[in-house]
């Protein structure tokens, strides 16, 4: 899906999930859970939030509890001989969102890259 539609695609799934629907996604999409987050910082009680929520276009109910999400990361098990994976459950707050660190690191990287290119930045 194109970006814009990815976050569109959070925010409904978002209402699904207030609306007491269990959702179940997999994902790699950094956009889905960035919006995620958003709508999630955007129940932190801060005087900046009513106007951050105007100037991008989101009403008041589209704010999201982080109660209600439960997220999972794979990492793969050490030492096996065969290829496995554990669930690492992710803390989930109203402070931070989702965290995903491996998403944020190869976000940082390829941001530096493109500055190196286009800047010669070392």
């Amino acid at each position: 899906l194109h970006p814009k539609n990815q976050r569109l695609l959070a925010r409904f799934i978002s209402e699904l999930v207030k609306a007491k629907v269990n959702v179940f996604i997999t994902t790699h999409s950094d956009y889905l859970i960035r919006e995620f987050n958003s709508l999630i910082l955007m129940q932190y009680p801060q005087d900046h939030i009513p106007k951050i929520k105007e100037k991008f276009g989101y009403a008041e109910y589209e704010k999201l509890n982080s109660e209600l999400i439960n997220a999972y990361i794979t990492e793969p098990v050490e030492n096996s001989d065969r290829l496995l994976f554990n669930l690492k459950k992710l803390d989930v707050n109203p402070l931070n969102g989702i965290a995903i660190q491996s998403f944020d690191d190869q976000i940082l990287e390829m941001n530096l890259l493109q500055n190196s290119i286009m800047y010669g930045e070392d």
